[in-house]
């Protein structure tokens, strides 16, 4: 859904989404979710497992969530919204660990460290979540971690923050479908961890904690 009220399918030129002064946004096949620069979360597109965070169901334009109004950044992905607040509170509402029960209601994510969040990512293809914290430290959890997702050393499901392996100056993270990549601050670097022949090191190896991303041509 495109978010201008209609229910056309595609269109081959941009149209006006009814939103102003966006300072952050996030979508994924299904939804799409927006912060206004008042902190607002307003979400609009297909209300999968109570994706959206309203009563209202499918929506063809963009709608306010209601209580969401203190929002620094969002991340959605398939029946899922994540979003971090101006209290460094990560709160999910949706299908929040994958293939599990569903949360009507903003459920927050505890166990982290008391430091400032610096960046949030949530995979659009699994349930991995990861965030990247003040000190540079990162930490990733989810159900979905068969192919190393998380970057915490196992295979296993983590139902809690877990500290990602091997390095500790990330700036920045990003998940999708079996792979996590993050942004070190020493010498910009990036590390990848994940499926087999998609970490970008060289080898076909599964990675389940983070190697360096080898030189770019």
């Amino acid at each position: 859904m495109l978010g201008d009220g209609t229910a056309v399918d595609a269109v081959t030129t941009p149209l006006r989404v009814p939103l102003t002064d966006v300072r952050d946004f996030s979508l994924s096949q299904d939804h799409t979710c927006a912060v206004r620069a008042n902190g607002e979360l307003h979400c609009f597109g297909f209300d999968v497992d109570g994706a959206l965070g309203s009563s209202t169901g499918t929506s063809l334009s963009p709608q306010r969530v209601e209580g969401m109004d203190d929002i620094r950044r969002v991340v959605v992905a398939h029946a899922s919204t994540c979003v971090l607040r101006a209290t460094n509170e990560i709160a999910c509402f949706g299908r929040v660990d994958g293939g599990g029960a569903t949360h009507l209601s903003p459920d927050v994510v505890t166990g982290l460290p008391d430091e400032r969040i610096l960046d949030l990512s949530h995979s659009s293809g699994t349930a991995a979540k990861c965030a990247v914290i003040a000190s540079g430290r990162m930490y990733c959890w989810g159900s979905a971690n068969s192919f190393g997702d998380l970057g915490v050393g196992t295979q296993a499901p983590v139902s809690g923050p877990t500290q990602v392996l091997t390095y500790d100056d990330f700036t920045r993270v990003s998940n999708r479908d079996n792979l996590g990549c993050g942004i070190r601050d020493r010498h910009r670097a990036i590390a990848c961890w994940g499926r087999a022949r998609r970490v970008g090191d060289g080898t076909e190896e599964l990675r389940s904690s983070p190697v360096d991303v080898v030189d770019f041509p």
